[in-house]
């Protein structure tokens, strides 16, 4: 290792959970990507992983709400 600390950079998991928390009557996959500028393919990947953690739901096909 180099000595170097991490920067405190949000992880990108974080970011999309925060965006999906703050939505009231849910988020669109389509929403995410443009606030976060995050691949359509990163977003799944994120979604999926926050659905198995519990921390979100699928309100309609492509919509999520916090769980």
């Amino acid at each position: 290792m180099n000595g170097y600390k991490k920067a405190n950079k949000p992880v990108t998991t974080e970011i999309v959970y925060e965006f999906i928390q703050r939505s009231n009557k849910g988020v669109t996959k389509r929403t995410l990507t443009q606030k976060t500028g995050y691949s359509n393919k990163k977003i799944e990947k994120v979604v999926t992983q926050l659905k198995k953690q519990g921390k979100v739901k699928s309100f309609l096909q492509g919509v999520y709400t916090k769980a």
